[in-house]
C-alpha cells in the first residue's frame, strides 16, 4: 500500500516546484492456523498475491501464543486443529484484553456458523 505525499515548493527566488514523497507501509501480517499444510499453502498463496504476509500456527498451544505476540492484522482459524481445539481457541482469543481487538476468521467444514456466531468469530470460510 502507497502513501503519495506533493508539496509545492517557492524558493528564495520565487521559482516554483513541488516535491513528491512515496511512503510504502510494510504489509500487514494474518496469522494461519492450520494443521492441514495443503490448506496452508492455499492461504499462503493468497495472503502473497494480495501483499500480506503470513506466520503459521499448527496447534491452539501456538495459536494463542503467537497472536499475543505478534499482534497479527486477522486470524484464520480452522477450528479442528488439536491442542487445545480452535473452538476453545476462539474463546480464549475474544476473553483475553491483548488479543479480542483481532479479527478472526473460522475455516472449518462442519456447519457450525452459530457457534463460531457465539464464541466471537467475525467472518466464516467453508474450508475447501
Amino acid at each position: 500500500m502507497n502513501n503519495l505525499e506533493i508539496k509545492a515548493l517557492i524558493d528564495e527566488a520565487g521559482n516554483k516546484g513541488f516535491n513528491i514523497d512515496v511512503f510504502s507501509a510494510p504489509p500487514r501480517t494474518v496469522l494461519i492456523v492450520e494443521d492441514n499444510e495443503d490448506v496452508c499453502q492455499l492461504f499462503q498463496r493468497f495472503l502473497l498475491k494480495n501483499n500480506f504476509r503470513f506466520v503459521t500456527a499448527h496447534n491452539g498451544a501456538e495459536a494463542i501464543q503467537m497472536a499475543k505476540a505478534i499482534q497479527p492484522y486477522a486470524i484464520t482459524l480452522d477450528v479442528m486443529i488439536p491442542d487445545p481445539d480452535g473452538w476453545s481457541v476462539l474463546q480464549t482469543l475474544r476473553n483475553q484484553l491483548e488479543t479480542r481487538h483481532i479479527p478472526v476468521i473460522v475455516c472449518t467444514v462442519l456447519g457450525t456458523k452459530e457457534l463460531a456466531l457465539s464464541l466471537g468469530r467475525r467472518r466464516s470460510w467453508k474450508s475447501p
